[in-house]
């Protein structure tokens, strides 16, 4: 199932856009091309190159160009009646479709969103949880880190446990900790869901607008967030109903990851109850397990447990396989509370031999390479590195 990477080439697509007709004669002299750059998850591109091309018995030339704004956005105007092709441009991004036949005749014309895919480069994932009491500053010291010291992440993933109990004040109070205003943010905070968290309420409100949303019910109770050849999961075990849950899933897995992608599964309580001191939920996440394992996935990431402990490679029954395997990794070290050192099984590959303390995960991908780094987030400690390993499809 490990197999080496390879990097997918989008094909060009040729078509003719159709026109918004909001506006007939433009106000100003000459007509305007409008549209936006984003994601497959629907997150704006910035910095996008946009050409615009004249088509004509010479081969046509490029009579305009202009980058994407902050928001995804670009604006050509100036443009004459006539036959022109669109096209995107940024370095390690492939787009959909990757040109665009667009007529002018007698309006200004609005594109629909074109796609963003991130094809080459490395892309790196931090990975924290349990942050809702703050506990000795561990959230705060975790923060300071990811803005500070070791900011070169892409993005977050927050295994749940945000809020103390999913109350207004909750989320206010962890919200308003040192530093969150610059990880809350979309398109670098991804959150699941989880038991203190369980608040539907207050879940929709304050994750409206930072979170994904999913193509089942328009919410951000479970979602998907893709960058380059790597894919993260969001489960829902408290919002959901498992058949709406796990038919999206699967549609998802189907549709969008390649053989040699990297997977990644996030729900907040662990499967196996033999590995640290919570109960498990195999009963509840066989089923993903499963399905991510049919699509090659690498790791499962959660929280609940406030420890830190990485297994060696299972298979959704739990049994040891090196080669088809999926990493679990359990980081509950935000900042809940601290937990005796956990009793190594046979499915353990590394957990501290001492009380819990606040650590954070970085997982590099870099083509078939995989390198997990966790370092010990307490300031005395000055991110002294616990745990490395590296694992090559």
């Amino acid at each position: 199932m490990k197999k080496l990477l390879t990097i997918l080439l989008i094909p060009i697509a040729f078509y003719t856009v159709s026109c918004n007709n909001k506006s007939t004669e433009p106000k100003t002299e000459g007509y305007s091309i409008t549209g936006k750059v984003v994601d497959i998850n629907g997150t704006s591109i910035m910095s996008v190159n946009i050409y615009i091309e004249e088509n004509n018995s010479e081969g046509g030339k490029i009579v305009k160009q202009t980058l994407t704004d902050k928001s995804g956005f670009f604006s050509i105007s100036g443009l004459r009646k006539g036959d022109y092709t669109l096209s995107s441009e940024k370095n390690s991004y492939a787009f959909t479709p990757a040109t665009i036949n667009v007529l002018i005749i007698d309006s200004n014309i609005n594109i629909e969103n074109i796609t963003a895919r991130q094809t080459s480069g490395t892309v790196c994932v931090a990975v924290w949880g349990d942050s809702r009491e703050n506990k000795d500053n561990a959230c705060v010291n975790i923060a300071s880190i990811l803005i500070n010291d070791i900011s070169w992440w892409d993005f977050q993933v927050h295994a749940g446990d945000f809020t103390s109990d999913g109350r207004e004040e909750d989320w206010q109070r962890s919200l308003n900790y040192t530093g969150m205003d610059k990880l809350f943010i979309p398109g670098k905070m991804f959150m699941c869901t989880s038991n203190h968290d369980n608040n539907q309420l207050t879940w929709d409100k304050y994750t409206a607008g930072v979170l994904p949303v999913n193509s089942a019910d328009n919410t951000t109770h479970f979602y998907a967030h893709q960058m380059g050849n790597v894919h993260v999961i969001m489960c829902d075990s408290y919002f959901t109903d498992p058949t709406v849950m796990q038919n999206w899933l699967d549609q998802y897995l189907e549709n969008n990851v390649n053989e040699d992608d990297w997977l990644i599964g996030v729900w907040h309580n662990p499967c196996y109850g033999d590995i640290t001191y919570k109960d498990g939920i195999i009963d509840i996440c066989q089923n993903w397990l499963e399905s991510l394992h049919r699509h090659g996935g690498d790791f499962i990431l959660h929280g609940h447990a406030h420890v830190y402990l990485r297994t060696k490679p299972l298979l959704p029954d739990g049994t040891i396989d090196s080669i088809n395997g999926m990493v679990h990794i359990i980081n509950g070290t935000g900042g809940a509370s601290w937990k005796p050192a956990q009793k190594y099984t046979d499915k353990t590959a590394f957990t501290p031999d001492t009380v819990s303390f606040p650590t954070l995960v970085y997982i590099t991908f870099e083509e078939n390479t995989a390198t997990v780094m966790t370092i010990d987030a307490r300031p005395e400690r000055d991110r002294a590195v616990i745990d490395e390993w590296t694992w090559i499809k």
